[in-house]
């Protein structure tokens, strides 16, 4: 089962149909809702959005879900992905939420206090824009050499896009061979991990 965490405009149409194209691949997925229902188009109304949003709540939140998903057979080992945002919050998962299996977060890292690496001891593949204002290089870089020295595996791809490339339904950011190279490294990591 993979939990996954939305970019920063909440649940909306772009994160339901990745929802969909992971249970196209035999990867059962719900998307979680930081948010408690809100959504927007607007960068203006995101960014309060997520100024509001308090990590150690969307942490618990993500707790619930996966001791209930956990408490339930049908539903096997948890992994967890995310985008921008929700690629913070994966990595912040992997790191303080027990019962998760793997990590695959999609241009996103959570501020130190929610990237506790030592305490992580599940796999993660990260995805990262080479040009990429909002997550630097450097800045994963850091954060994969922490997990490293913690014995966790964390492998870091870059691409010769944006950031958000993966979101298909935005023009300016989607970059189709990165999108689908990414793709193809995460379900067969995935399926590795949570089978």
């Amino acid at each position: 089962m993979l939990i996954v965490f939305h970019e920063w405009w909440g649940v909306n149409d772009d994160i339901r149909d990745l929802c969909a194209r992971f249970a196209a691949e035999g990867i059962a997925a719900a998307a979680i809702d930081l948010y408690d229902g809100k959504a927007t188009t607007d960068a203006n109304e995101a960014f309060r959005m997520v100024e509001e949003m308090k990590t150690s709540v969307s942490m618990d939140k993500t707790s619930a879900l996966v001791q209930r998903l956990a408490s339930d057979p049908r539903f096997g080992k948890i992994g967890v992905t995310g985008f921008c945002l929700g690629g913070a919050m994966s990595i912040a998962a992997a790191s303080t939420v027990d019962g998760i299996s793997a990590a695959v977060p999609f241009y996103g890292v959570p501020r130190d206090e929610f990237a506790q690496l030592e305490r992580a001891k599940v796999p993660i593949l990260g995805h990262y824009a080479k040009e990429d204002p909002f997550v630097k290089r450097e800045r994963v870089l850091e954060v994969q050499e922490r997990a490293k020295k913690n014995g966790v595996d964390f492998e870091a791809h870059f691409y010769d896009a944006k950031h958000a490339f993966m979101r298909k339904g935005d023009p300016s950011a989607y970059d189709e061979a990165s999108a689908t190279l990414a793709w193809s490294r995460t379900i067969p990591f995935l399926r590795r991990h949570l089978a």
